[in-house]
């Protein structure tokens, strides 16, 4: 993996602890984005990419769970 990818995956992570407004459409280009990433790296990577996105959807479940109370 070069330093772009190494780059663009960190960024994705960051982006992961970030509160959204916007959750629905924020995952779904969060999840095109890291789905595009996924066959460019070594399959180290791609499971972290997989757990990335089980991540994100647990965040976007949570965030449902709270907003029913």
């Amino acid at each position: 993996m070069d330093d772009k990818h190494s780059a663009m995956l960190w960024q994705l992570m960051q982006s992961l602890t970030q509160d959204d407004q916007n959750a629905f459409t924020e995952q779904s280009a969060f999840e095109h984005t890291l789905l595009s990433l996924k066959p460019l790296m070594p399959p180290r990577q791609q499971l972290v990419i997989d757990l990335m996105i089980k991540m994100q959807e647990m965040k976007t479940l949570i965030g449902e769970l709270q907003s029913h109370h």
